[in-house]
């Protein structure tokens, strides 16, 4: 079985750390709308493989993306 789906919507997340998503191949879904995530580094999806990522849904956060 293969993960295509993560909701972590209203978790109260500040951060997306990248470590947790890195193997994560098959994901084509993340919810992360609702929480307290501020920040998205440039770098946060670098080492990741999600080469089948089809939808990000951030919304209902306060994000901003820094360069």
């Amino acid at each position: 079985m293969k993960l295509t789906q993560l909701n972590l919507a209203h978790n109260n997340l500040s951060v997306i750390p990248s470590w947790a998503l890195t193997y994560l191949h098959q994901l084509q879904f993340l919810h992360l709308q609702n929480n307290r995530i501020s920040q998205i580094r440039p770098n946060t999806f670098d080492e990741t493989q999600l080469n089948n990522l089809q939808f990000l849904h951030l919304d209902h956060n306060q994000v901003v993306i820094t360069l």
